[in-house]
């Protein structure tokens, strides 16, 4: 929403149901989504806004066909994403946002994990 203006812009435009949970970068440009429209389990998604704040095309920035996202957080410096997959057991992964580099993935304690 244009909080000067009240405008809402859709940014997950889709048909039939589906679950949605997102981000902002931090140069509030793009926004990162956990999204399920369409599929039975929900990928990472990015979509970038243009200058009047319209959503460009998603794009999948990671999935498995094995697990759902069930969780993920993004660094206040908007440099390194952490993904949470669930799946018969937790699994994790880290990666920088802009450029899909995947970083050395933290060990979960235990076989679920959250927060």
């Amino acid at each position: 929403m244009d909080l000067a203006t009240a405008k809402e812009t859709l940014l997950t435009p889709h048909k039939g149901p589906g679950s949605f949970g997102g981000a902002f970068s931090r140069d509030g440009r793009t926004v990162y989504l956990a999204e399920n429209s369409g599929r039975d389990a929900s990928p990472s998604r990015g979509t970038r806004l243009g200058a009047d704040g319209a959503p460009g095309p998603t794009e999948v920035l990671a999935a498995r066909a094995d697990a759902e996202l069930s969780d993920f957080e993004i660094d206040d410096a908007g440099t390194k994403a952490a993904l949470l997959w669930k799946g018969g057991q937790e699994r994790s992964r880290a990666f920088r946002p802009e450029s899909g580099k995947a970083l050395s993935r933290p060990k979960l304690p235990a076989e679920i994990a959250g927060g």
